[in-house]
């Protein structure tokens, strides 16, 4: 019994890290349009209390510029969303 339960757990403790080494990390900041070397997800009217637009459009000076994750994507679906 006491085998099956150390087998159980080393099992779990390498599913779990393996979780956490293949996380990768991503920083987003608010910058101006020309100085993101990243991935632009979504444009900004200023850097605080701001309106918000698709990151396609030119209407907005400031930008919320992402780093550090490959397969990131800017396509939105549904209505609506409150990011925070």
């Amino acid at each position: 019994m006491k085998k099956g339960v150390f087998i159980f757990l080393i099992l779990i403790v390498s599913l779990l890290s393996i979780n956490f080494v293949s996380a990768e990390v991503v920083s987003c900041s608010v910058t101006g349009s020309s100085s993101c070397g990243g991935t632009v997800v979504m444009r900004l009217s200023a850097t605080t209390n701001a309106h918000g637009s698709l990151p396609s459009s030119s209407s907005y000076p400031y930008v919320l510029c992402c780093n550090g994750n490959a397969g990131e994507t800017t396509t939105c679906t549904g209505n609506n969303k409150i990011i925070s």
